[in-house]
């Protein structure tokens, strides 16, 4: 286990209720040990004193701070026609450090008449069981679905694109930016031509063709480094 997300403050101690408590209790813990607790945005490293089927009781021992990715990045997110393959995508965003995940209705992908809203809940539970893996101080958001056209003009936006001939790791960047991952096959090219009047410029990565659902991770991690 990397962390677990607490509910609330009792006193001194700290509290695991819920959804949360169900996963502790599946990881078999014990009373004495110490694990890591997210709570108000931080990591602390705790002691677990009592595990009830009602609730885990941590005692504090030290405050490790907050786990925060050096840019706010928001990536924009093709809607493929199997959505398995945003679940994975979700996931590895987190763990890239992605601020924030938007969902897009493309030409190429899932139909605008399905319903999602059952699967949006889905990615916010995968979310935060991501934020405890890899220990973020706080879950990646997930924004309800836009169509393509509805995106909002970017201060500084790249779009992965297998026709431009910008590497990403040469670019200079700041601290916030978007990202725009289209699905497999690409962008219909007039969809292109849409993103980059509204701010995005076109980049690819190198050295291999990567999967749709994981370039943005793999872009995500890049600009963290940069």
């Amino acid at each position: 286990m990397s962390a677990i997300i607490a509910s609330s403050r009792e006193g001194k101690y700290i509290k695991v209720e819920g959804e949360r408590l169900k996963h502790l209790r599946a990881l078999r813990v014990e009373p004495g040990n110490e694990y890591k607790v997210i709570i108000e945005g931080n990591i602390l490293n705790c002691r677990l004193v009592k595990l009830t089927s009602r609730c885990g009781l941590f005692e504090p021992i030290e405050n490790l701070g907050r786990n925060l990715a050096n840019r706010e990045i928001a990536v924009f997110q093709a809607l493929t026609a199997d959505l398995r393959f945003i679940d994975l995508a979700i996931d590895a965003l987190s763990q890239a450090g992605a601020k924030r995940f938007i969902p897009v209705f493309v030409k190429r992908g899932i139909s605008q008449k399905v319903q999602i809203q059952n699967r949006i809940e889905r990615w916010q539970r995968i979310a935060i069981a991501s934020m405890e893996q890899c220990e973020r101080s706080e879950p990646m958001e997930i924004l309800n679905p836009i169509k393509i056209e509805d995106i909002p003009r970017q201060t500084e936006g790249i779009l992965l694109s297998l026709r431009s001939e910008t590497i990403i790791s040469k670019l200079e960047l700041g601290k916030d930016l978007s990202i725009f991952v289209g699905p497999e096959g690409g962008l219909d090219s007039s969809e292109e031509e849409l993103l980059k009047e509204r701010g995005f410029k076109g980049v690819r990565l190198e050295p291999f063709v990567v999967k749709s659902w994981l370039a943005g991770a793999f872009a995500c991690s890049i600009v963290q480094n940069l």
